[in-house]
């Protein structure tokens, strides 16, 4: 890619190549954090392509700066940055969105990267042009969101009313992204809902948001209707997301919990989804049990362990230190 020119059929087989690496999370993270990709791809980025050839370079390279450490000033970055601010501020509204997961990539826990964004354009009128973006568009403001966070010395932080409206899109965004397959947005989505839970000021929100029973129904609903599709990419997002929120001890999720055991118990053996699957298990069970003690009810308890006697088929093949464990809860509690 470095040697070939920008105009060859070469380059375009070389990047459906890396797409399709990136599909496989241990040569992603090599692809990510061993090999650099990012001064290639900017070179590419700079010669005037058509709108449907740079976005296909700008989706493989969100996928590449994806948890990027960038630990000095890299001569690439300001001609990337450069070119990402101006297609946020611009007219090409499918340019807009991955642009700015680019540069939310790039920035976050980035300082160069923060510094040289800074010094590429008046920061607060950056600001006030991507605050009106994100209106009516779910995708941008988890986007947006995370960027006013990581620049919060300058934004002043996420106001509580920004974070209702997210916490409010979150479940709506992730069932758009299992549809379209679109793991990097749903990744996303998850990460920040982590990155606000860890957050003393604002995890409250997400605490006493009434309706994760209604919408944590709905994703359900939408993984057992196209289960026989299910990308898996997005199946380990979304398990991980159904940790995040079970870990909440909340007591009205208890219904839902046979019905997602049943669907989880399915996964136990798929490569790469089985470790998240038996993550969400342990965290229902551990959960289920801490509820049992305090509202002192069987009935859905009996329900799981009834699940679990007729469907832990699991392989004894299988003696990862997650399984064991597992299994030395469910022994326990029962």
């Amino acid at each position: 890619m470095v040697n070939v020119d920008a105009q060859s059929n070469l380059i375009w087989s070389a990047l459906g190549v890396l797409q399709e690496a990136c599909h496989n999370p241990e040569a992603r993270n090599a692809l990510i954090h061993t090999y650099k990709f990012g001064p290639v791809l900017t070179r590419l980025l700079s010669v005037q392509f058509t709108s449907e050839k740079r976005l296909r370079i700008l989706n493989l390279l969100q996928d590449l700066t994806y948890g990027i450490r960038i630990s000095w000033q890299e001569a690439h970055l300001p001609q990337l940055i450069s070119m990402l601010t101006k297609w946020i501020t611009g007219d090409d509204a499918e340019l807009i969105p991955v642009s700015v997961g680019i540069l939310v990539n790039l920035c976050y826990k980035n300082l160069p990267a923060v510094y040289t964004l800074m010094r590429a354009v008046d920061i607060k009128k950056f600001l006030k042009i991507i605050l009106k973006l994100q209106k009516n568009n779910d995708h941008l403001r988890v986007q947006i969101c995370k960027l006013l966070i990581i620049l919060e010395c300058v934004s002043g932080g996420v106001p509580d009313s920004e974070i209702n409206t997210y916490v409010r899109t979150t479940c709506p965004t992730l069932i758009e992204g299992l549809r379209n397959r679109n793991a990097s947005l749903m990744r996303h989505v998850v990460d920040f809902y982590k990155e606000i839970l860890d957050n003393a000021k604002v995890s409250h929100i997400l605490t006493s948001y009434p309706s994760y029973l209604t919408d944590l129904g709905g994703i359900i609903e939408i993984l057992q209707s196209e289960e026989s599709t299910m990308n898996t990419d997005c199946l380990v997002i979304i398990f991980d997301f159904f940790i995040c929120v079970i870990g909440l001890a909340k007591t009205d999720l208890e219904p839902l919990f046979p019905q997602l055991l049943n669907f989880t118990l399915r996964w136990v053996r798929t490569d790469g989804v089985s470790t998240t699957a038996l993550n969400l298990l342990t965290t229902i069970i551990t959960q289920l049990s801490t509820l049992h003690l305090q509202t002192n009810s069987n009935n859905t308890a009996d329900s799981v362990f009834e699940i679990l006697d007729k469907q832990l088929d699991v392989s004894l093949q299988n003696s990862s230190q997650i399984f064991n464990n597992f299994i030395q809860l469910l022994l326990s509690l029962k």
